[in-house]
């Protein structure tokens, strides 16, 4: 009975977190929000979140023990937005997108954020916020004193929620290697080489059937490059080709817009005939990049397991076929009046036969000619032995060629005699 009470008395709370009071979410006119959640924080504990490179740190008396805070994190990466004009020296770009934060309580004590910056130690990293109550159809950001910059963070304290963005004197690239076998062409893999802002990397869209190979790639341009070009040869080894590729050239004025991503796309298909796909690393020219200079593609393997059940259509219609030839054999066992030595034989003739087809047909790639030509040899005497079983053993020891007529004669027959 304890347990039941307490268990609905922590559904209650939170359910008051999350239910009637999500009016604490104000609205963002004119923001274009690409992901959005809820996050909640216990009181009376000290308690570390991390969202969308974003992280969060509630001191153990930030709240009473035994309440709940629901934090609400929005991602806009453009909008009406303001910022402080910049110094004669330093021109201040977007580190990050812009993190707007709703509470449903407020809190007794700061709370502790840190924004990913993604930029060297040699640029300048600024902190800004802005309420999310517009003014003039804008929201004004202003920058947040004593931020402590690290390598990946940018770590501010405060004790308010609105909007907050990381700004730094320096735009930084970003590189992803997305993968995933074709849905539709034997041994294939089509490839993704997303290049973005790093502020937006963690913002890429992309069906959960892509898998990601590399993440975070920092790409530097060329000092005098205004672009920059995935060279791909088609033929990258004796194993492997490139079947297909398209967007393979983007401009630094495109990717300093706000655009999430940019795809270079290209497939690779195993070229071999003696053999499944093992795993190679391919190179690829990163064309007015000082960094990286190229790109690096472990290409998949499929071991005998995978290629089977990648094959499984064909063993269930094998199997289909073995056990409507077992079918058979039972007919012709049932109908049969003289020796059933035959009907033995001809069924383990049968199996093997089978077995000989399966095994060739899933070993076909480490089968040479010499190989095939003598279990073609082997499959052709094991046939002739089944057809002559058949027709000159079998057949004239039944009392009639319809063998389904002498089935169903001889069940009547067990039928009368019980």
């Amino acid at each position: 009975m304890t347990i039941l009470i307490y268990i609905v008395f922590l559904s209650f709370i939170i359910y008051a977190s999350y239910g009637p009071q999500s009016s604490f979410i104000a609205p963002l006119p004119g923001v274009e929000v690409v992901r959005s959640t809820n996050v909640v924080v216990p009181g009376g504990r000290a308690i570390t979140i991390e969202k969308f490179g974003l992280i969060i740190v509630s001191p153990p008396d930030a709240l009473p023990d035994g309440l709940f805070s629901v934090i609400n994190i929005r991602l806009g990466i453009s909008g009406p937005y303001i910022y402080p004009d910049s110094d004669t020296n330093h021109t201040m770009v977007a580190a990050s997108p812009v993190y707007w934060l709703s509470s449903s309580k407020e809190f007794l004590k700061p709370l502790q954020f840190g924004i990913r910056h993604y930029t060297s130690q040699k640029s300048i990293i600024k902190v800004y916020t802005a309420d999310n109550n517009q003014m003039n159809m804008s929201y004004i950001f202003e920058e947040i004193p004593n931020v402590t910059v690290s390598r990946d963070y940018v770590y501010f304290s405060v004790n308010h929620f609105s909007g907050f963005s990381a700004n730094s004197t320096e735009t930084t690239f970003c590189g992803t290697l997305y993968y995933q076998r074709s849905p539709t062409v034997k041994f294939q893999w089509d490839y993704n080489y997303v290049i973005s802002q790093c502020s937006l990397v963690d913002l890429h869209d992309f069906d959960k059937t892509w898998s990601k190979q590399f993440k975070n790639h920092m790409i530097l341009f060329e000092e005098h490059s205004t672009e920059i070009e995935l060279v791909i040869e088609f033929n990258p080894s004796k194993n492997w080709s490139v079947v297909a590729s398209f967007d393979l050239v983007y401009t630094k004025e495109i990717l300093q817009m706000n655009y999430i991503a940019n795809n270079m796309q290209f497939s690779l298909q195993w070229t071999r005939n003696d053999g499944l796909p093992a795993s190679e690393e391919l190179k690829f020219f990163l064309k007015g990049a000082r960094t990286p200079r190229n790109i690096t593609v472990k290409t998949q393997s499929i071991d005998y397991w995978e290629y089977y059940l990648y094959n499984k259509f064909f063993i269930v219609v094998a199997s289909v076929v073995t056990i409507m030839i077992g079918f058979f054999i039972l007919i012709l066992v049932l109908s049969c009046q003289g020796n059933k030595k035959d009907i033995l034989i001809l069924f383990i003739i049968m199996i093997i036969i089978i077995s000989i087809f399966l095994i060739s047909y899933c070993f076909q790639d480490h089968i040479n000619e010499i190989i095939k030509y003598l279990i073609f040899i082997l499959q052709s005497i094991l046939a002739a032995l089944l057809l002559y079983l058949v027709f000159y053993r079998l057949v004239p020891e039944m009392k009639s060629t319809l063998v389904l007529e002498q089935l169903w004669n001889k069940l009547l027959f067990m039928k009368n005699n019980k």
